[in-house]
């Protein structure tokens, strides 16, 4: 499975992130079996970083130069996990 999850520029710092996390992880505490998360962060945007951070991803690895921005800079993504209690 796979799920897109982006917070609009206007609703930045306003707990709009935070409740998706939220809602994600108490979504993967019902699923019996569930592992692992993982997820790819662009390495600029700190600010998501640290969210995912808080919720207890950790960084497990990064894919260099894999994305192009508009103005042809090449950018890292940040791959992160988060493990399922056991």
């Amino acid at each position: 499975m796979s799920l897109t999850i982006v917070v609009h520029p206007g609703y930045v710092g306003q707990g709009v992130g935070s409740a998706l996390m939220q809602g994600l992880l108490g979504w993967a505490s019902e699923r019996p079996g569930l592992v692992k998360i993982e997820l790819r962060v662009r390495e600029p945007n700190a600010s998501a970083r640290r969210l995912y951070e808080r919720f207890g991803f950790t960084e497990e690895g990064r894919q260099a130069k894999h994305v192009r921005l508009p103005n042809g800079r090449l950018i890292d993504d940040i791959c992160m996990a988060w493990f399922a209690p056991t």
